[in-house]
């Protein structure tokens, strides 16, 4: 497949400086009930709060085609891009791919192209890798168990270090103002205005310009705002101070700070905590931390999302007496679940009985 041409619009301009290999594993098993069309997909690969990609794999092809008597092993490879730029053009350039279809007892088929992705709708389509009924284990591309093994290895350009850059563009000679923060409940907090001014684009634009209250007092009132509580505010400074974050397994935290990371306009922060949640999803609360993320198009909605897709949407079945609680506490997952399922089957899918 040749790279696409570049957009005549103009991409949202996002620097870097190299490129970096990643890699994502798919293992899937009873490929033998895939109807063609049907698919799954990996996990999420590449760098932190960048242009990152996602992996699907077709084990009996794209879609039926009318006089086709082989059916075909087909991998399609999507670029998703930065938080910042949804809804921007935007460009991710000569994209090296790589997709190895292992074989247990030789080297597998290795495919590779250089594509530019321009949106979200580009993929880097391998559509005829291997005749499906060749996935069998005396062939070598089922393990013992019956599982096909799917690598996708993509050169990705990584971002420049923001962090380190906004810290070292600190002027250490301006003596030291300290913001003050009042919150509705526990001890006052207090930070460097600089490091404020320099790492969030929201602080910047309300302690920089002389217009706002906040700027001549250096005085951040939240006091009415009980939603801003005392331990997740102080995790959103820390982060800002160096970078970091941890919820130590507490979903609860977890979803606290993400509100106000993107409240207060902190993609990095808000990517860092979906990493965290996503190694924490589980059958038990996808559900419920897809109402959280509904529409927000980041790295935690997807995985909620393919993990819903999976066993023809058995969870949604194993939920249905729950699911109208869930539903009521979170009005968007409804529409987001119908138009999943429309997208899947074509139809709406009852969500419980045969």
């Amino acid at each position: 497949m040749a790279a696409a041409e570049q957009s005549e619009a103009a991409s949202a301009p996002v620097e870097h400086v190299r490129r970096e290999a990643f890699e994502v594993e798919l293992f899937v098993g009873d490929t033998d009930t895939f109807q063609p069309g049907e698919s799954i997909s990996s996990t999420i690969g590449g760098p932190l709060n960048f242009y990152r990609f996602q992996m699907t794999l077709y084990p009996h092809g794209l879609k039926e085609e009318e006089g086709l008597l082989d059916r075909y092993v087909a991998v399609n490879v999507q670029m998703l891009p930065p938080r910042e730029l949804a809804g921007c053009s935007w460009s991710c350039e000569e994209v090296e791919v790589e997709v190895v279809l292992h074989n247990w007892y030789d080297y597998g088929v290795h495919c590779w192209d250089v594509m530019t992705f321009q949106n979200s709708d580009d993929t880097c389509r391998f559509g005829s890798i291997l005749p499906s009924n060749s996935l069998q284990v005396d062939l070598g591309w089922l393990n013992s168990e019956k599982k096909v093994l799917v690598v996708g290895r993509l050169k990705l350009p990584i971002p420049k270090d923001a962090f380190g850059e906004s810290i070292r563009a600190l002027d250490l000679s301006q003596e030291v103002t300290q913001v003050t923060f009042q919150l509705s409940q526990g001890p006052r907090l207090f930070m460097d205005k600089r490091l404020l001014i320099s790492r969030s684009e929201y602080f910047k634009e309300m302690l920089s310009e002389p217009k706002w209250k906040e700027a001549r007092t250096n005085i951040i009132d939240l006091r009415s705002d009980t939603s801003v509580d005392h331990r997740s505010f102080s995790a959103l400074l820390f982060f800002i101070m160096s970078n970091t974050f941890t919820a130590g397994g507490d979903t609860n935290f977890a979803f606290a700070v993400r509100r106000l990371a993107d409240r207060y306009r902190l993609p990095q922060l808000v990517e860092k905590i979906e990493v965290e949640l996503v190694n924490m999803l589980s059958a038990d609360n996808v559900l419920t931390f897809l109402g959280q993320v509904v529409g927000s198009g980041g790295l935690l909605e997807l995985a909620c999302l393919e993990m819903i897709k999976a066993d023809e949407c058995e969870i949604l079945k194993s939920k249905h007496e729950t699911l109208d609680q869930i539903i009521e506490d979170h009005p968007d997952l409804a529409k987001r679940i119908m138009r999943l399922l429309v997208g899947r089957t074509g139809k709406k899918r009852p969500l419980g009985g045969d």
